[in-house]
């Protein structure tokens, strides 16, 4: 379908819903706006973790199709399109967002735009999301084959949505935004849950930039990073923001992200009476400590003793045990 025929500007809701048969459409350049669920599957399947389930006959054979629909879409160079509604293009299963160039003209995303729109394979598959983009909605790219995410010139952007980018399992890579005058960016609940592959940069840190202020709950939660630079104006991290991130044993300009592992971390870090901005101490170095009190190696307040010295001394406090041995610091 090619949609730029006379005078139409706006592609209302509904108009293609489920129609899974349609596989090319092409966007002309007057058309300002895509309506919600203006070409929405309805998934056949259950989806757990963002993985497609599909129920068996009696047989064992599979006696429902994955959903399916287009596989092209074309965007006219200087475009006038400003908006793609809620649920646009959700469950296109086999539209690959990165195929697809964005206008500048875009400001804003609906929430679950192209969720599950996995699509087929592309060579370097890299989303840009255009400079003027206001508002990106919630789950808008939520499982779909995303390798690289560039942000690199948006300019407007407030916040990450949640659940953006959630459970994109090939996410390998994020170009922030470079503008300095950028004042604050909020990471929200879940946006990057799940994005196992996630090496920023292809190496092993996570690096965020000075104007990421709040990081949500869940919103890294299942990475594979090994360490963390949180930038010099954090203000807050969420419940679980680095949950069963297992490859963390790191993190640059203090260790407030204790508090974002795991529902237990603070609790143990109270009990120190230890202030976590004053910690240069890794998760794994404070784990090793908190065992020891647990084996009953090591009591409270030796415990504290410990960190503290450590801490004034920039040392693993577990190389300080086997310095100084167990009984003298107890």
């Amino acid at each position: 379908v090619e949609l730029k025929l006379g005078q139409i500007t706006c592609i209302n809701e509904g108009v293609f819903k489920g129609c899974r048969k349609l596989t090319q459409v092409k966007i002309g350049k007057r058309i300002e706006s895509i309506g919600s669920s203006a070409f929405h599957l309805k998934k056949f399947g259950i989806f757990n973790n963002g993985e497609e389930i599909k129920p068996k006959n009696v047989a064992g054979e599979n006696n429902v199709q994955s959903v399916n629909g287009i596989q092209t879409l074309n965007i006219e160079e200087n475009s006038k399109l400003k908006t793609i509604n809620n649920n646009s293009f959700e469950n296109c299963t086999n539209l690959n967002v990165c195929s697809i160039k964005l206008p500048d003209s875009l400001e804003n995303i609906g929430d679950k735009a192209f969720k599950n729109c996995k699509g087929y394979d592309v060579n370097n598959a890299t989303l840009i999301i255009p400079e003027y983009i206001e508002k990106l909605g919630v789950s808008c790219f939520e499982n779909t084959n995303i390798e690289k995410l560039d942000i690199s010139n948006c300019t407007k952007l407030s916040s990450l949505p949640q659940s953006g980018f959630e459970n994109c399992k090939k996410l390998k890579d994020i170009d922030f935004p470079t503008n300095n005058k950028i004042e604050s960016i909020i990471i929200d609940q879940r946006t990057f849950k799940g994005c196992s592959s996630l090496y920023p940069g292809n190496s092993d840190e996570l690096k965020l930039p000075n104007y990421i202020t709040h990081i949500c709950d869940s919103a890294f939660e299942g990475c594979t990073f090994e360490s963390v630079n949180l930038g010099d104006k954090l203000i807050s991290i969420g419940a679980s923001a680095f949950k069963n991130c297992k490859n963390l044993t790191y993190c640059e300009n203090e260790v407030r992200i204790m508090s974002a592992l795991n529902d237990t971390s603070k609790e143990q870090l109270n009990k120190l009476e230890i202030n976590i901005s004053e910690l240069f101490i890794t998760p794994k170095m404070l784990s090793e400590v908190i065992k020891l009190v647990s084996d009953n190696k090591l009591s409270m307040d030796a415990a504290k003793k410990l960190l503290y010295e450590a801490i004034d001394k920039k040392i693993d406090p577990v190389e300080l045990v086997k310095k100084e041995g167990l009984s003298q610091i107890n």
